[in-house]
């Protein structure tokens, strides 16, 4: 089984073009991380930083985030989206659950035996 094309997508040093490793990362803010990278060619040796940002939306979080703000991608169907979005229910507030069932138990495991 060959690995998905994003994992087999490298960093390449900017000198020699030799292939690079990630050594350590740091989680700047939640759509910006900085990764030092060394390249793997003995003769070069470079060491650097690669900031990985998250600069676009491509398809919706089922767990988003209200401090996160990613502008859409220009592919996606905005009308359609707000077409969906306006047919859902409202949301149920915390005093609307049956006593002793948070909402967070709603959907269970779609696995789990049932009996």
């Amino acid at each position: 089984m060959s690995r998905p094309r994003a994992a087999r997508l490298g960093v390449r040093c900017p000198h020699c073009d030799a292939r690079c490793v990630g050594q350590r990362d740091r989680r700047i803010s939640r759509v910006l991380t900085e990764v030092d990278y060394l390249c793997t060619n003995p003769e070069c040796n470079h060491r650097f930083v690669v900031a990985v940002e998250a600069v676009r939306t491509i398809g919706l979080s089922s767990t988003p985030r209200t401090d996160v703000h990613l502008p859409l991608s220009s592919h996606i169907r905005r009308g359609v989206i707000a077409t969906q979005i306006s047919t859902l229910p409202p949301a149920r507030s915390s005093d609307e659950w049956p006593a002793g069932q948070a909402a967070s138990d709603s959907t269970g495991d779609l696995f789990e035996a049932t009996g």
